[in-house]
């Protein structure tokens, strides 16, 4: 699905730090409607993969606190990262990650 981003309603940008990532990550964000259901899109900019997760699913882990959503997230691309790299990044889903990640943790 691609996803404008200039087209999400509430867009903003937030700073998260991470642990296991070498910088400060700035996310853009914002929300759209699926069918019925508001979905919670985002990136870490400087980045090509876009996140997308219902709004009911982020807020009923984390509340209305989007930054612990995205530290979660990012935590376990992190540890998906360093496993898949350990292994050869035998997928070719997993070489575009790491393309995008791989120089953002260590």
């Amino acid at each position: 699905m691609n996803i404008n981003f200039e087209k999400l309603d509430h867009r903003r940008t937030m700073n998260v730090e991470v642990p296991g990532y070498r910088y400060v990550l700035k996310i853009d964000y914002g929300l759209h409607r699926i069918y019925r259901d508001q979905h919670l899109a985002w990136k870490v900019i400087g980045t090509e993969k876009v996140f997308n997760m219902p709004l009911k699913i982020v807020t009923a882990h984390c509340g209305a606190k989007y930054d612990q959503h995205f530290i979660d997230v990012l935590g376990k691309l992190r540890d998906d990262l360093l496993e898949w790299n350990s292994r050869g990044l035998p997928e070719e889903y997993m070489k575009k990650y790491w393309d995008d990640f791989g120089t953002l943790i260590y």
